[in-house]
């Protein structure tokens, strides 16, 4: 169910984005970020961001 739920939700936002015109590659990087962010938090290490 939370697989489902997740997979709903990014359809939407994808949809929602574009029909704003949203810069999906903005949008990702500042994601990236943020997880980075809160990984660094949560257990005191420190990940390259995915795809760099």
């Amino acid at each position: 169910m939370d697989f489902e739920t997740n997979v709903r939700s990014e359809v939407w936002s994808i949809h929602m984005g574009r029909a704003l015109g949203v810069d999906p590659v903005e949008v990702e990087r500042r994601v990236q970020e943020m997880l980075a962010e809160n990984r660094t938090r949560l257990d005191g290490t420190t990940r390259p961001p995915a795809g760099g």
